[in-house]
């Protein structure tokens, strides 16, 4: 038996010019924000570098609104705008020595939301409810979110509760980013996005002292976003890649990108929150 073992080595030209800039952008109803960087090579051991030069301009419905200022560090913003409903919004980016990147996004309908919360008799999770009505007959997609602030007698916690739908219809977002979901189950109706808070992420355990602490009081803050579709397959897509990063044998997956000549996303959502103070009992 005979093994026999060859090795060829093929060089792969990669130049600079190879780069593109990559644009997360996002618009709300009343500001949009843009994060503009280069993007990353396979050989780069760091991230892109950030683009602090460009100049972006922001139109509705083809009408010229205004100019983003850069805040520093490739962030650029547009405070203070009235954005509306169902509109056209398009972002032209010129990057010396690029040329110019475009997106278009629409404003997806803004969706009233009723906020409250409770507890349930004989159990030690917090209910919160966002109540709202899905618009019927088209798709609507939506994001949603709690962020708690809990106070101690010596202390103050600020963080996101990690979410843990039980339900195909929610994706959960990692890093406690949230959820994503789309109204296909829900058409039409009066829905209730139920979220669950254990009761007991509301004190701090001590194990070097053997001591627990409880928290005074916290202020729980949901929100529910109506995103666009853009906005959704961006982060379904994000959820996909992030999940198949822990199989070696998956196959490479590409994000969802509306950004013409760069990559990234130029993204919508219409934000309904509210800030429930809730005593802690124990």
């Amino acid at each position: 038996m005979i093994i026999v073992s060859c090795t060829k080595t093929v060089e792969y030209p990669i130049t600079s010019d190879q780069r593109k800039p990559v644009v997360y952008a996002f618009i709300n109803q009343n500001e949009i924000f843009v994060n503009l960087f280069w993007s990353r090579l396979v050989t780069d051991s760091i991230n892109g570098a950030n683009i602090d030069n460009a100049s972006i301009i922001l139109f509705e419905s083809g009408d010229f609104i205004g100019n983003l200022n850069n805040i520093g560090d490739g962030q650029y913003k547009f405070e203070h705008l009235q954005i509306n409903e169902n509109s056209e919004y398009r972002i032209v980016v010129s990057i010396p020595n690029y040329g110019n990147v475009e997106a278009k996004t629409t404003m997806p309908e803004n969706i009233e939301t009723e906020f409250s919360f409770g507890v349930e008799d004989n159990s030690t999770d917090i209910i919160i409810n966002q109540k709202f009505i899905d618009p019927a007959n088209k798709s609507n997609y939506y994001y949603t979110n709690i962020k708690t602030i809990i106070y101690f007698s010596n202390n103050v916690i600020d963080t996101t509760i990690i979410l843990n739908f039980n339900s195909p219809m929610y994706q959960n977002l990692y890093g406690g980013n949230g959820s994503i979901f789309h109204d296909r189950m829900i058409d039409g109706q009066n829905f209730n996005c139920r979220i669950n808070i254990n009761q007991y992420g509301f004190k701090i355990r001590d194990r070097e002292n053997d001591t627990t602490y409880y928290c005074d009081s916290a202020l729980i803050i949901p929100q529910l976003h109506a995103i666009n579709y853009y906005t959704y397959q961006f982060y379904s897509d994000i959820y996909t890649q992030d999940y198949n990063n822990s199989n070696l044998f998956s196959e490479p997956y590409l994000v969802h990108s509306n950004i013409e000549n760069a990559y990234g996303i130029f993204g919508a959502y219409s934000q309904q929150t509210d800030t429930l103070v809730y005593l802690v009992e124990f």
